[in-house]
């Protein structure tokens, strides 16, 4: 069985939706002009976290992700590092990967497209 930790994509009304949550978090500072800064504690930071796109899972299983700020709250904020075997997945011939960078930057600028969270140019502040 395959249990993702973090499910990522674009999901409106997803309350457990971490990539909203981050788009949104850097719509926000990036709108008020703020520098982007880590919501968690600084050893949430550092740890390891493993992140899965929803369409790469939707391929694999048929899970579908549910879930909001508290969500996105409790995993930016895990002082442990949380990865999970892929074995038994890629015993069974499943071969899906994406580059975390790529997946973030499609998502956001699906949901920007989608204006779940807003498009705002580079270097503009509020």
């Amino acid at each position: 069985m395959f249990r993702p930790t973090v499910v990522h994509g674009l999901a409106t009304g997803n309350p457990m939706n971490v990539s909203t949550v981050i788009g949104a978090y850097a719509a926000i500072f990036r709108k008020l002009g703020l520098p982007l800064r880590f919501p968690g504690s600084a050893k949430a930071y550092g740890v390891l976290n493993q992140a899965v796109d929803a369409g790469l899972i939707g391929r694999a299983t048929p899970y579908r992700d549910v879930a909001a700020w508290p969500f996105g709250e409790f995993v930016l904020q895990q002082e442990f590092d949380h990865v999970l075997d892929t074995t038994k997945l890629r015993a069974h011939g499943f071969d899906g990967f994406e580059d975390i960078h790529r997946m973030f930057d499609r998502q956001f600028a699906q949901m920007q497209r989608e204006r779940i969270i807003p498009h705002v140019p580079t270097g503009a502040a509020a």
